[in-house]
């Protein structure tokens, strides 16, 4: 059980959750529900309230108490080590067997047995970095497991898996249930909290709204109590006349994809789908200049343009969000005024310098108007 918290975003909240259920946690993107995660784990201390577990009560805890506790937190960013095996990824942490050396041995064993349980293909040898998404997720799910864990907290678990691993890790999900373990699951997607819940809590703005049984609600529902009105048209169509064409590719090739044509118009959002390794990201990749365009043509208000590289793309008023934000997409050891100046340090420098200035102010996205070294 949860109650009466509060710490930036989050204010009296008050919840409870029963064993061996599946409790999904949903809302708008600033609703509150990492912070109360964290604090649930250990990773934030509340300024008010208390939590109870069982008969266990208390204000505040670590994460190595919550772990002892019997609280495990799988996010959606998994806190696993490429370079070390999964057996001892799930044993990170503490001593494997009775001697005062590693039991490798032991160690694979125990990894084995829990890899057997959900009849998953996972060697407990094999580097982490060498398994799918849907693989460190059943590693991430065995550490908890192997921690004794009650209750499991799970953050937008299938963001990174294939449909295939999504009907892989319901049934877990369902093993799980059966075994007794409560599940908190985080999710924005809908359809998968009439999949697979029992209950789900509503938070908005910080604050609890309301908790209802599943089969009890509806989708419309959920989207009004979430945005805190009715929403009359989720999908609403477009109210002018078609745009000219913004960007058109005709016939193109490269990084595994093939003859490939479409446009798209200004204004516009045009949805690229396809299973997992059908070549979305890899087109998008060639658009964007990062990889090299065999042969066809890209054309940019009706323009040709040769793009060989990232900065041709930005050139031309192409950009790229990537598929892996955290490892392409920024420089997490930099500040946002670094990150978002990068891509533009021509028009920011003078001199080859970049003005102080401008880091001084990350607010401000007035360009400034010196061009002296002394700037």
């Amino acid at each position: 059980m949860y109650r009466e918290a509060f710490l930036y975003e989050l204010g009296d909240v008050s919840l409870s959750f029963l064993k061996g259920e599946i409790h999904a946690i949903i809302g708008e993107n600033g609703a509150g529900k990492s912070t109360l995660i964290k604090i649930i784990a250990g990773a934030i201390a509340p300024d008010s309230g208390a939590m109870a577990l069982g008969s266990l009560s208390y204000g505040k805890t670590t994460p190595p108490e919550a772990i002892a506790n019997g609280i495990s937190v799988i996010y959606q960013e998994f806190n696993l080590f490429e370079s070390l095996t999964a057996a001892e990824n799930i044993f990170i942490g503490e001593k494997a067997g009775k001697s005062t050396l590693v039991d490798f041995k032991h160690m694979n064993e125990e990894a084995g047995k829990i890899f057997e349980r959900f009849q998953v293909p996972i060697r407990p040898d094999v580097l982490v970095r060498e398994l799918s998404p849907g693989q460190k997720q059943i590693v991430e799910i065995a550490k908890a497991l192997h921690k004794k864990a009650k209750i499991i907290i799970m953050d937008e678990p299938t963001a990174p898996l294939s449909m295939a691993e999504v009907d892989r890790f319901f049934d877990i999900i369902q093993e799980l249930r059966a075994a007794g373990i409560t599940i908190l699951y985080i999710s924005h997607r809908l359809e998968e909290i009439f999949a697979i819940a029992d209950r789900v809590t509503v938070l908005r703005d910080g604050q609890y709204i309301a908790t209802k049984q599943v089969h009890e609600t509806t989708r419309k529902e959920l989207i009004g109590l979430m945005v805190g009105r009715e929403l009359k048209n989720a999908y609403p169509g477009p109210d002018r006349a078609p745009a000219e064409i913004a960007l058109e590719v005709r016939g193109l090739t490269g990084n595994g994809v093939k003859d490939i044509s479409f446009h798209v118009r200004k204004g516009e959002i045009l949805g690229l789908a396809g299973l997992v390794g059908s070549g979305r990201t890899e087109l998008v990749r060639v658009i964007f200049g990062a990889e090299k365009i065999e042969k066809g043509q890209i054309l940019v208000g009706g323009n040709p343009v040769r793009i060989q590289s990232p900065a041709k793309a930005l050139a031309n008023g192409i950009g790229l969000i990537p598929e892996d934000r955290k490892l392409q997409g920024a420089f997490l050891q930099m500040t946002i005024t670094w990150n978002n100046s990068i891509s533009n340090v021509k028009v920011l420098s003078a001199c080859l310098c970049v003005p102080w200035r401008t880091r001084e102010k990350p607010s401000s996205w007035s360009l400034p108007t010196w061009r002296n070294c002394s700037a």
